[in-house]
């Protein structure tokens, strides 16, 4: 790499995506210039020119048609999401990149699946953009990639979280709508309560069903009533096959009971 000119001061690191994460691993985001964060973190950001958008010549039926049924290890999960999206600078505090869907989503939505390479063995120096899954695999994603559902920040007080994310049978994590959420306004999810010390405040009251009261879950499980919602909502491309896969349906298509604790266990 060649010298730089001038030495600018590194912007503070993105949070800890995997809710399992033993450490804080310290990891800066070589940001582009972005736009002031707005006064209310409850306000849509509008899309900045200098943002990257997977709104653009992506076939998104295609990609979903050809994802293995399994994650294995040694895989590599596409950054590319169920919906079009924009990576801009994220209105939490002390978060780097933030993600947007620029049109409105319903509930129930499948936003993308995390994504990155499938491993057994954890990485310490990425473990800030580290996901465990339900088959004692990791998926660790490049936070060099600005697209894709690893941008996902948490929410901070006063804001709530309006995305969540459940860990598949297949292996997979998949990241969907909590209620219907305007265009341009930052996807924001729960990391859970196994999630490290962090620098900033979260909601007291969690959006997710899985969180009781103040305190916020442990798990990352489907819960039997968002089985057929789910189902309902898949992207186009999605299979019969990969949704018997993920546990969302049996092979007779009616919706499959709910999971164990040790089918679904955190890593």
């Amino acid at each position: 790499m060649g010298r730089k000119k001038k030495k600018e001061p590194l912007p503070p690191p993105p949070p800890v995506i995997n809710d399992d994460a033993a450490e804080y691993a310290s990891l800066y985001d070589a940001l582009e210039a972005a736009p002031a964060p707005a006064e209310q973190h409850t306000e849509q950001v509008e899309q900045p020119s200098n943002t990257s958008t997977s709104s653009v010549v992506v076939d998104r039926s295609g990609f979903a048609a050809t994802l293995p049924l399994h994650v294995r290890k040694g895989q590599i999960i596409p950054y590319i999401t169920f919906v079009p999206t924009v990576a801009f600078q994220s209105t939490m505090p002390n978060a780097g990149t933030g993600l947007a869907a620029v049109e409105p989503l319903a509930p129930f939505t499948w936003v993308g699946l995390y994504p990155g390479s499938v491993t057994p063995k954890p990485n310490k120096k990425r473990a800030a953009h580290t996901m465990g899954s339900s088959n004692d695999n990791l998926i660790i994603a490049d936070e060099a990639v600005k697209e894709g559902v690893h941008m996902i920040n948490e929410a901070s007080t006063p804001c709530v979280a309006n995305t969540w994310y459940v860990k598949l049978e297949n292996g997979y994590c998949l990241y969907f709508t909590g209620g219907e959420i305007p265009a341009n306004l930052e996807l924001l999810t729960c990391y859970s309560r196994n999630y490290m010390k962090r620098c900033y405040s979260v909601p007291k009251q969690c959006s997710d069903p899985r969180c009781i009261s103040a305190k916020h879950r442990t798990h990352s499980d489907m819960l039997e009533e968002w089985r057929q919602p789910l189902v309902e909502h898949k992207p186009s491309g999605i299979s019969e096959q990969f949704l018997q896969a993920a546990g969302l349906v049996a092979k007779n298509g009616v919706a499959v009971p709910p999971a164990t604790e040790s089918t679904m266990a955190e890593m």
